[in-house]
């Protein structure tokens, strides 16, 4: 789903003449260099990275070349990423509600071994919003702020 939301964005956009997907196996990050480098070339301005481990890599990669994320590249992914912090850098990013992710299956767990003996259960769609942090950088919130005070 993020690969087709990505496409129905620069869709929307007028940009499906620059869409680039590169699907990199974990076992195979060697290869971000290539892409990086290469995208540089041929002006690319922007990232966005399906994974935390891609936007770990690619961020390392970016500072490691001398570039920088947003002067050089801006970059978007998914969730906040503790690499955003060492490089004390601002990376646009989808929060997703991860703890609503495990209530909301937890919850359909349960109910399905309440009506184990019962007729099969429907299927259940959930969808769950996201929020995307526009250039995230560190967060600190005030609660936190207060008890760590």
């Amino acid at each position: 789903q993020r690969e087709d939301g990505y496409r129905a964005s620069m869709t929307r956009a007028g940009l499906e003449d620059h869409i680039r997907i590169h699907h990199l196996r974990h076992d195979k990050l060697g290869w971000i260099e290539k892409v990086i480098r290469e995208a540089k070339s041929r002006g690319v301005e922007a990232f966005v990275f399906a994974t935390n481990t891609l936007a770990t890599v690619g961020l390392t990669t970016i500072f490691r070349n001398g570039w920088q994320v947003p002067q050089d590249f801006a970059m978007g992914c998914f969730d906040s990423n503790e690499t955003f912090d060492i490089y004390k850098t601002a990376v646009a990013y989808v929060r997703q509600p991860i703890e609503r992710f495990g209530t909301e299956a937890l919850d359909l767990l349960i109910k399905a071994i309440e009506q184990k003996d019962g007729p099969a259960a429907d299927c259940t769609r959930i969808v769950l919003t996201p929020e995307i942090v526009e250039c995230g950088m560190p967060e600190v919130s005030r609660k936190e702020t207060k008890e760590s005070v």
